[in-house]
């Protein structure tokens, strides 16, 4: 799944966006914890859960964005978490790090 990630540690605010604008960064707090250490950025990748084999199998993200409860959430993403494959810096520090 195609998402970007922006991270803004001026305004507090961090989200993983699909390319239709969905926010998925409530269902992923394995990498909420570490996008809120990047600076001000934003990030185009694929956002991944690997197999044992370490391939992405992208079918396991709908099931994980099925979980609600957020104690269920913590175990998934202790136990098979997710990953997100940056591609593309787009914007770093308030400047447009790619042009289109």
């Amino acid at each position: 799944m195609t998402a970007i990630a922006p991270c803004s540690s001026r305004m507090a605010s961090t989200s993983l966006q699909t390319r239709k604008g969905n926010d998925l960064l409530h269902f992923f707090p394995e990498i909420a914890a570490d996008l809120r250490k990047l600076p001000d950025s934003a990030t185009g990748g694929e956002l991944v859960m690997l197999n044992a084999e370490g391939k992405p199998e992208f079918h396991q993200l709908r099931g994980h964005c099925a979980i609600r409860d957020p104690g269920r959430l913590a175990i998934a993403a202790a136990t098979k978490p997710a990953a997100v494959f940056a591609f593309d810096l787009l914007r770093l520090n308030g400047a447009v790090a790619i042009e289109a």
